[in-house]
């Protein structure tokens, strides 16, 4: 089984787990790119987490297919351009 399609059954069931395999093979790609965008390695990894966070409390897993990848760089990417623009 794909590393994707098994996180996202775990996100999918709601199962903590999936957050952090999802984390733990994700987050310093993300982190890199919040990074580059923010210009600002603390603030990245505090945003990465949020909106890692923030889709699993709301259920934003429940509607996607892998790979996840794409999703999440956009996700991140969306939130980064918010908080600049908010700052």
């Amino acid at each position: 089984m794909n590393d994707d399609v098994l996180i996202l059954d775990y996100l999918k069931k709601q199962k903590l787990l999936g957050v952090r395999y999802l984390l733990s093979r994700y987050s310093d790609s993300l982190e890199m790119i919040a990074s580059y965008l923010l210009g600002d390695r603390a603030e990245a990894k505090y945003l990465v987490g949020d909106v890692i966070w923030d889709m699993w409390i709301n259920h934003k897993f429940d509607d996607i297919d892998p790979p996840l990848r794409k999703f999440l760089y956009t996700e991140i990417t969306k939130a980064c351009k918010a908080l600049k623009e908010t700052a």
